[in-house]
């Protein structure tokens, strides 16, 4: 006989080591109904699920690995682990947080609410769903919601179990209390599955006062599932159900807040979907380069080509010494007389790439930029002598860099796809600069500066772009 078929034989073929034999044999769900450290486990359906997939898995089992593999799936829920221990005869003690380790990382789902004491008092005092039912609206207003859950279910099955039909207003309040005792305990998911449980018995029977609550709490749970676009429809739907004064007050203090999160989480839902589109566009630049016009092929190579398959021209002395030139005439008026300019491009601190290629007829440009330039800001028309404490001129850099044909002028976008800068100061003072601005203790005429340099940010991606068309047309 195998060891799968007798179980009393488990120690001796069990590789494991006799870890296994609570699982084989006799249903583990009962074993564990009479351990007094896994009892309290009964009460979770999804865990007596596992336990009898787990014993049917074993008993299927013939080989040592095949036994090994289900040890390794067991380890994962500590709960598991402490029934193959007691099969063992051993005790483990598995604590709260070992349990919601394994919740929050997938291993198991979460624990149900319900208490085994709480399960068995209900059976012992109520025998009609009336009594369970009040009985559970009272621990419910005593603040023991987990006990509540206990009770309001013995109702449910009370009523199932009588020979009449189905109270349907009876199991639409129910479920709209195990709604709200859920969300007291934080179980979102379960407290939006009841709610809906709830709002479908309104369907049968009309209750009004029920479905307005349960849609309302069913809100509640989706707003805390982050689904605040149907939490705000249950909110604008319980709104039309007649609610008293009190409720009213408070459903529209809801929807207001609702409807912001809404339109917050559509925006933000654009924004990734324009980040994708963007993070594509980026990705198919970066191999295709910047689409150019067509033209004849030479048939004298130019420097750094290859005639044939592929054809390459290298652009980028040109287009550092163009770049130059068209940065060392950027300018902006400040107003007021204050104007800040790039004075040189610092080309030993500078990085300038190139090329276009032909595949196929089709021409593409790619480059790639990063640029230092030294800057100037000052007041026209004063009187700038040092000796003067009033305004003299300041000076800087600025580096534009993470230019390329992947990526565009666009403040505050994603920085894979938008261009970078950075601006250095030469102050007098180090305390008149705080890393981003200009600071109180720099006089009004210094922060007009500092904070002006910033402004070539935009003037010097103006440049850069102008130097991108010029190559394009070329």
């Amino acid at each position: 006989m195998s060891a799968m078929a007798d179980a009393s034989d488990a120690n001796t073929m069990d590789p494991a080591g006799g870890l296994l034999k609570f699982f084989i044999g006799e249903d583990p769900v009962q074993r564990c109904l009479r351990h007094p450290l896994l009892r309290e486990y009964v009460t979770d359906a999804a865990f007596c699920r596992r336990l009898r997939e787990l014993q049917k898995k074993c008993e299927a089992a013939t080989t040592p690995e095949a036994m090994g593999e289900l040890t390794r799936l067991m380890l994962h829920d500590p709960r598991l682990t402490q029934c193959s221990m007691a099969g063992a005869g051993m005790n483990l003690t598995v604590e709260s947080e070992d349990i919601k380790k394994a919740e929050r990382t997938g291993d198991v789902e979460k624990m149900s609410p319900i208490r085994v004491d709480d399960v068995v008092a209900a059976q012992e005092m109520c025998q009609d769903s009336a009594t369970a039912k009040a009985e559970g609206n009272a621990r419910f207003a005593a603040g023991d919601s987990a006990g509540a859950l206990a009770f309001w279910a013995r109702a449910l099955r009370l009523d199932r179990e009588n020979d009449g039909p189905d109270d349907m207003a009876l199991a639409a309040a129910l479920y709209g209390n195990i709604a709200a005792a859920l969300l007291k305990l934080g179980y979102w998911s379960r407290a939006e599955q009841a709610a809906s449980r709830a709002v479908a018995y309104c369907d049968v029977v009309e209750n009004v006062n029920v479905r307005r609550r349960a849609l309302y709490r069913r809100a509640l749970a989706r707003e805390k599932r982050r689904d605040v676009a149907r939490a705000y429809s249950d909110v604008l739907e319980a709104q039309k159900l007649d609610p008293p004064p009190a409720e009213l007050k408070l459903l529209n203090r809801d929807a207001r807040r609702l409807l912001k999160l809404t339109k917050h989480a559509d925006e933000a839902r654009k924004a990734r979907v324009k980040r994708r589109a963007e993070e594509a566009r980026a990705a198919h630049q970066r191999t295709a380069g910047v689409g150019l016009a067509s033209k004849p092929a030479s048939s004298m190579p130019v420097p750094g080509s290859t005639l044939g398959y592929l054809e390459e021209s290298d652009r980028s002395r040109w287009a550092e010494a163009r770049l130059a030139e068209l940065l060392e005439n950027v300018e902006v008026d400040l107003g007021q007389g204050a104007c800040v300019a790039i004075t040189t491009c610092l080309s030993n601190e500078s990085s300038v790439s190139a090329s276009v290629t032909r595949k196929r007829g089709q021409r593409s440009l790619y480059y790639d930029i990063d640029v230092k330039c030294a800057w100037r800001a000052e007041w026209r028309g004063f009187d700038l002598s040092p000796a003067k404490d009033g305004p003299r001129p300041l000076e800087g850099s600025i580096r534009l860099y993470n230019v390329s044909h992947e990526t565009r002028y666009e403040p505050g976008a994603d920085p894979t796809v938008a261009y970078m800068y950075q601006v250095g100061y030469k102050l007098p003072r180090p305390d008149w600069f705080d890393g981003s601005a200009a600071t109180a203790a720099a006089p009004p005429w210094a922060r007009t500066l500092i904070d002006g340099a910033h402004e070539l940010y935009a003037a010097a991606a103006g440049a850069v772009d102008a130097l991108v068309r010029e190559m394009t047309e070329k």
